[in-house]
């Protein structure tokens, strides 16, 4: 009996150090860049009926992906330009094989507010659509309203279920 449980919990050390190893490989790789570039692409191109040009994408699930030279636009009108972005995925939401993004950093963005306007569905059926829970922040970013530009240094938006906050 003693031999059977020295030999169970050898295997379980072998285990937990595979597994450590594997996570530790990934988070110091770039998996799945090239597949959430495209992807935001095609949910911009679908969604939105924008296009989404996008530079460099480096990053994994794990760590988060990291984009620069971001730019959003419909025909020659741009919408959103943005020199990097961060995104953050809810890691519990990976395991259960529907990712959620968890955070979303923007650093030097320029948001048009007439033109992101234009950008919402006009009149749709059914219930308004609930906000996922996610934390939005801007950094050194501007943004252009009919009242002028704004100049946002640091700051952010918690959406919430029913809401969000502004910090």
């Amino acid at each position: 009996m003693k031999k059977l449980f020295k030999y169970g919990l050898i295997l379980l050390l072998f285990v937990i150090a595979l597994t450590a190893a594997g996570v530790w490989y990934l988070s110091s790789r770039d998996v799945g860049a090239d597949y959430v570039a495209q992807t935001a692409k095609n949910l911009t191109r679908d969604r939105l009926q924008a296009e989404l040009s996008v530079g460099d994408v480096s990053g994994n699930p794990l760590t988060g992906f990291t984009a620069e030279s971001l730019r959003l636009f419909r025909g020659d009108t741009t919408i959103i330009t943005v020199r990097e972005v961060r995104i953050q995925l809810d890691l519990l939401s990976l395991v259960k094989g529907s990712p959620q993004i968890r955070s979303v950093k923007l650093d030097g963005a320029e948001l048009d507010t007439l033109e992101l306007a234009k950008l919402a569905p006009a009149g749709t059926d059914g219930p308004p659509a609930e906000l996922p829970a996610m934390t939005v922040e801007f950094t050194n970013s501007t943004l252009r309203t009919k009242a002028g530009d704004f100049l946002l240094e640091e700051g952010g938006i918690t959406l919430e279920p029913g809401g969000f906050q502004v910090h």
